[in-house]
């Protein structure tokens, strides 16, 4: 799964249906990467493509994009909201989410960053599925501004509701995100990026700067087999324009 998806893996059971529309609310797309609060103003806007599924049956791969706009509130304190879409490979069937985040960096020192988001998502054909995700990354870093290498530990609790297909009854669920990685720091200030996250997928990307403003993003990933599932990749690019 890529970066535009949360990573968790649908259960049977009361969890099912909820589980399942949580797997279409969109996390943000950087995943991969570490987050650093914008500049005051509108000041980042983000564009991806993905395929995902590769290698699985033809009926569970998944085509996508997802549009991200940035917003730095004070220095430290920002805003992002994001759309996603996505379709099977026949464009026959389809989901789409929203979601908005508020975060900041409590701590910012030159070698350990702390930041701390708490995202709103929803999906569905209705966007009528909320989910309320609390989140924190830290970031340990060998040189000032990941100008050499360092690692990162990103946990985020999605919580949302459930219902239980059978009694109707209703109540909350929760899942955990868990995501670990590390970066290495190119000259020209190009980034390689290698994560992995609950429940099972390896992802590889790099972040290619091609101007002052401007990034080219490339990410693969790798799923693990998870409850019979065949191994699959997923491949996803994006564009990330940045101003002061």
């Amino acid at each position: 799964m890529l970066a535009t998806l949360p990573l968790l893996s649908p259960r049977r059971g009361a969890l099912a249906l909820a589980l399942l529309l949580l797997w279409f609310l969109p996390a943000p797309a950087r995943a991969v990467d570490t987050f650093e609060t914008y500049s005051q103003g509108l000041t980042d806007l983000e564009l991806y493509g993905f395929v995902e599924g590769l290698g699985a049956p033809a009926d569970e791969r998944w085509i996508g994009g997802e549009l991200v706009l940035g917003v730095g509130l004070v220095e430290g304190l920002s805003v992002y909201l994001g759309i996603h879409t996505g379709a099977d490979h026949h464009l026959a069937a389809g989901e789409s989410g929203l979601y908005f985040a508020l975060f900041g960096t409590p701590v910012d020192t030159d070698h350990l960053d702390l930041d701390l988001f708490l995202e709103v998502r929803t999906g569905g054909a209705l966007l009528d599925a909320p989910a309320f995700v609390p989140r924190l990354e830290l970031t340990l870093d060998a040189e000032p501004d990941m100008a050499a290498w360092g690692g990162f530990l990103r946990w985020g609790v999605p919580i949302f509701g459930v219902v239980d297909g059978q009694t109707g009854a209703r109540q909350l669920g929760a899942e955990l995100e868990l995501v670990a990685g590390g970066y290495y720091t190119l000259p020209g200030d190009h980034q390689l990026f290698l994560a992995y996250g609950t429940p099972g997928a390896l992802r590889l990307g790099a972040n290619l700067v091609l101007g002052e403003t401007l990034e080219l993003i490339l990410e693969t990933a790798i799923a693990a087999p998870v409850g019979g599932e065949p191994m699959s990749l997923g491949v996803m690019t994006g564009l990330v324009a940045f101003w002061e």
